[in-house]
């Protein structure tokens, strides 16, 4: 038999543990934006995800703005029902919080929580302000008035 290198073998022995446990971290962390929704997706982060050696479900650890924390606490429930329809089985239990700061701009957080109207709001609110007259003022309005009927 020839000699193989570690890292085959390895391969072989590790790569059942890593899609048990490692997939569910993965796809929380791409889907996070997702999962939490543009308002709370820019001040909170995917940390951990600790799992029993059972593998039942576990523990999602999540970095959170402090401002945020008491209010992520209320959210907890929902939040943990969201992520394990999101996963598809229950992959977690319970949330801790790491509270610190987020290393993110006021910019970006505003850009991650802003949800741009879909084209019928759009086009409803410019059928609206058809009859002012000052352009500038027109698409202003037609703007506030997109985004207020998005909301609905």
């Amino acid at each position: 038999m020839a000699p193989r290198a570690l890292s085959r073998s390895l391969l072989k022995v590790t790569r059942p543990v890593l899609q048990k446990r490692g997939a569910d971290y993965a796809a929380l962390v791409a889907g996070w934006a997702e999962i939490a929704g543009p308002r709370l997706a820019g001040d909170t982060a995917v940390d951990r995800l600790a799992r029993p050696r059972d593998g039942g479900p576990g523990v999602l650890h999540l970095a959170v703005e402090p401002a945020l924390a008491l209010e992520l606490q209320h959210l907890a429930p929902q939040i943990v029902e969201r992520v394990n329809a999101y996963l598809g089985h229950a992959a977690v239990a319970r949330i801790a919080l790491v509270q610190r700061p987020m290393a993110r701009t006021m910019r970006q957080r505003q850009a991650a929580r802003r949800v741009q109207p879909d084209t019928a709001s759009r086009s409803e609110a410019a059928r609206a302000v058809e009859g002012v007259a000052d352009e500038g003022l027109r698409e202003s309005l037609a703007r506030l008035g997109s985004h207020l009927l998005r909301r609905r």
